[in-house]
């Protein structure tokens, strides 16, 4: 029969070589027959050649988000170095799997933790973390994770209280845009940190003289 492309025996001394490639993932049958000069006897060899190269997962950067903004979870960084289309995403044979592995217990939408991008609304300060696993078929990445810090809501600089130190960083920054969705100064979620965003965490204070600012 023929042998995979890049095989080679020699009848001489009866050896069967191959090194697939990447681009050899897949099943193969070789035959191999001896014979003692009158009877022939043949054997099927089944070779499975798996991918070397496996996937990675990239679940994105950690980062500190707006406690009750809408948080997405992004793997579309994540690398499929197998890949045979090379001309699409790496992500385009890829499958996505999340796993919440800390935090406050959320419920992944946004089509759910087998999507590429799921999303969840913290509505618990916390430290959520979560872990995604990549397939491209034929093999699994090794697990990553990303961490999302949530602070309540107004504390600014993350030291677990609202005061005149946040009430400032607000203030610092009156009439900008907010950096995303999440930015934890855009404390109304209009896209802008104003005037609006200082009034709400001045509601918001754990310390006395907050409002003296």
């Amino acid at each position: 029969g023929t042998l995979p492309t890049g095989a080679t025996f020699i009848p001489g001394t009866q050896v069967f070589s191959w090194t697939p490639t990447a681009a050899q993932v897949g099943s193969y049958q070789v035959q191999f027959m001896v014979s003692d000069g009158l009877i022939p006897e043949s054997k099927t060899v089944t070779f499975n050649v798996g991918n070397s190269a496996l996937p990675v997962a990239n679940p994105g950067l950690s980062r500190t988000v707006r406690f009750g903004s809408l948080v997405s979870l992004d793997g579309s960084g994540s690398q499929d170095p197998a890949s045979t289309t090379p001309l699409l995403p790496a992500w385009w044979s890829l499958s996505f799997a999340w796993t919440q592995t800390a935090g406050p217990a959320v419920t992944l939408g946004g089509g759910g933790p087998n999507s590429m991008i799921p999303s969840f609304t913290p509505t618990a300060a916390g430290t959520y973390t979560f872990q995604l696993v990549v397939n491209d078929g034929s093999a699994f990445s090794a697990p990553a994770s990303v961490t999302l810090t949530v602070p309540i809501l107004g504390d600014i600089n993350g030291d677990g209280r609202v005061d005149s130190t946040d009430l400032a960083a607000i203030v610092a920054a009156l009439n900008t845009p907010a950096n995303g969705p999440n930015d934890i100064r855009d404390l109304n979620g209009d896209g802008t940190i104003n005037a609006l965003d200082s009034r709400i965490l001045v509601t918001l204070c754990t310390q006395a003289g907050c409002a003296t600012h």
